[in-house]
């Protein structure tokens, strides 16, 4: 649930550039949103076009290639200058499960439970990509793969998140 005065915060930025940890890694920003848009995560569309459509509800934010393993995950960082984060209104300050309820939840089940075989199998992957953005909100999780300091043309080519994603603080409440 986003707060009706996101975009309208003092000091927030229309547009921020990708860090250097994205813009070192072209390669890795490319590769990711070539799968996104493939998966349905993304959809494609010139800053003019997402500027009309979502109007002062379009902020451009920054994203980075943080090492993970062997591998990169792409972080769309809805915080800094952008502001989308401080924005987000959480409904009922409900709590969101974690690693260590589920050890909770098994450790009473192995030492208190009916005596019975329990059985869990999770598959997590891209946990936060799963959840539906309404398109109304599209706008506020905007990303281009243009580095820090640069200013977009009309016809720059940005994407959409069209379901939560990772730097967006209310993607984990939802799932």
């Amino acid at each position: 649930h986003w707060a009706p005065h996101v975009g309208h915060e003092s000091g927030a930025d229309e547009w921020c550039g990708n860090y250097r940890s994205a813009s070192e890694r072209p390669e890795v920003i490319e590769e990711n949103i070539k799968e996104q848009v493939g998966l349905g995560f993304m959809i494609e569309t010139t800053h003019e076009q997402a500027k009309k459509q979502y109007g002062e509800r379009y902020p451009v934010a920054a994203l980075g290639a943080v090492p993970q393993g062997g591998d990169f995950r792409v972080i769309h960082h809805g915080t800094n200058r952008v502001q989308v984060n401080s924005a987000i209104r959480v409904r009922d300050q409900e709590a969101c499960p974690s690693a260590h309820d589920l050890v909770a939840a098994l450790d009473f089940e192995a030492t208190r439970g009916g005596g019975g075989t329990f059985v869990l199998a999770l598959d997590i992957s891209k946990a936060h990509r799963r959840v539906p953005v309404a398109p109304a909100d599209w706008g506020l999780q905007a990303c281009s793969q243009l580095r820090l300091g640069m200013l977009p043309g009309p016809q720059e080519p940005v994407w959409l998140n069209t379901v939560g994603t990772y730097g967006v603080g209310s993607a984990s409440y939802w799932w």
